[in-house]
């Protein structure tokens, strides 16, 4: 803490307030081919981003070939891609990448989180929910700075 006190940076995450969030998030089912479940955390990513970037695009991405059990190709859409700018023509760049689906599809049965003294275990709490929620402080702490 003290650390980034030197950089100017006074007010941290609440850590409880994360966790709670990353429960939330953990528990909106956004399998990969859930487009109902990806796009209620898209809505909600959007709102946070839009807090800390300056350009938002939303975009269609193009559709995502499979093989069914029966041997035939199959096309079936995806969630959107998301992009977040802020300062686009500033000399240094930072570029953070991450999805927001997870294995888990809809009418699989790991949809909720449980939660131990150590630990939390939920769909995309190890990976990309919580991964976002790094970037999103990551962010704010920066624009502090």
């Amino acid at each position: 803490m003290e650390k980034l006190k030197s950089f100017g940076i006074t007010e941290f995450p609440n850590e409880s307030h994360l966790l709670e969030k990353l429960i939330r998030w953990a528990e909106i089912n956004t399998g990969t081919y859930h487009l109902e479940g990806l796009a209620a955390l898209a809505e909600i990513l959007c709102l946070e981003f839009k807090q800390i970037a300056d350009i938002h695009q939303i975009l269609e991405p193009k559709q995502h070939q499979i093989i069914e059990e029966n041997g035939c190709t199959k096309l079936v859409p995806l969630g959107k891609t998301l992009s977040f700018q802020k300062r686009p023509k500033a000399p240094i760049q930072i570029l953070f990448s991450i999805h927001y689906d997870t294995v888990f599809g809809k009418d699989h049965q790991f949809q909720q989180c449980t939660q131990t003294r150590d630990h939390l275990n939920g769909p995309g709490v190890l990976d990309a929910k919580s991964g976002i929620i790094i970037i999103l402080e990551a962010l704010r702490l920066l624009e502090q700075s």
